[in-house]
Order: C-alpha cells, then sequence, then structure tokens
C-alpha cells in the first residue's frame, strides 16, 4: 500500500452457527446416488463376484456413517471475529469459548454459502455457514473472512512465542 493510503480492517463480528440443512441434503444426495451406482454395479457386473458384495458395501455403510458423525458434530453457537482472531463459542456443552486463530481458510464460497476450515484450531475446526442464519450480519461476516489480521495488536498465538502485548 501506498504511503497515503490506509488499510480500515474489517468490523468484529459475531455470526450464529448453526447445522445446515442444505448440508444435510447435499451428503444425502451424494450417498443415495453413490449407493444407487453402487446397486448397479453389483446387480450387472459384480453378480459372479459375490466375494465383493460384502467388502464394498461394508465400506459404502462406513462412509455414509462417518458423513453422518460429521454433521452431527457440526457446532452450533456464535462464530466471533475480534480484528485479531477468531472464537467459536459454542451454545452447549462446553462453556469457554474455543480460540481458532487468526487464519481462516474459504473452502468453498456459494455466495450464499461458505465453507471454513481454521487450520490453527486444535483440532482443526471446519465450519458451514449460511447467509440465512443472519441475513443482516452476512456481509460484515465475509468482510472479516477475507480481511487479515489488524496487525496493530499481536494475535494470542504469537505471544505464545515469547512476544508481550502492549
Amino acid at each position: 500500500m501506498g504511503a497515503g493510503t490506509e488499510r480500515y480492517p474489517a468490523p468484529a463480528v459475531e455470526y450464529p452457527i448453526e447445522r445446515s440443512g442444505r448440508l444435510a441434503a447435499v451428503l444425502l444426495l451424494l450417498h443415495a446416488g453413490s449407493l444407487a451406482i453402487l446397486a448397479a454395479w453389483l446387480l450387472r457386473d459384480a453378480g459372479a463376484l459375490r466375494v465383493t458384495v460384502l467388502p464394498v458395501l461394508l465400506v459404502w455403510s462406513a462412509v455414509a456413517a462417518l458423513a453422518a458423525h460429521f454433521w452431527m458434530r457440526q457446532p452450533v453457537g456464535h462464530l466471533a471475529w475480534d480484528g485479531t482472531a477468531w472464537q467459536l463459542r459454542r451454545a452447549a456443552g462446553r462453556s469457554a469459548a474455543q480460540a481458532l486463530g487468526p487464519t481462516v481458510v474459504v473452502q468453498l464460497d456459494l455466495q450464499r454459502q461458505m465453507a471454513l476450515a481454521f487450520p490453527q484450531a486444535a483440532p482443526p475446526v471446519w465450519l458451514f455457514v449460511e447467509q440465512r442464519q443472519q441475513s443482516v450480519r452476512w456481509l460484515d461476516l465475509r468482510r472479516a473472512v477475507y480481511s487479515r489480521p489488524n496487525a496493530a495488536r499481536p494475535s494470542p498465538a504469537s505471544c505464545q512465542h515469547g512476544e508481550r502485548m502492549p
């Protein structure tokens, strides 16, 4: 940036997080489609190879169970950006907020839905957020997601490496 320009950080924002019905529908459609393809394969080609039927069905069932588990474990609460770092405040269970770090990676941006990854969180967190959860704050969330952390204050993660907060 030039000497005459000033960078304005994204505003602090708190955005509600819910389990997405659309994500559940996509996962369900993917598994229904894969089951239809699997059934067609079993009826056409694998009929002679009965040995392959059970392992293939077990793998498909395991993947379906993992997808259901992934959806059920999606956090419910609030995603908060304070200008330097992200936090996840869960609605139930843990009382303390989970620090997600200053970095967010946009995995998928469909304008009204986003899949976000927080690789610095322990363990890494994946969230699927939708505009319909709070359309009034949606643009604030998008600004925060695409902004860089405020360089004026060091993030709590950098203070763990020997730096002091001012």
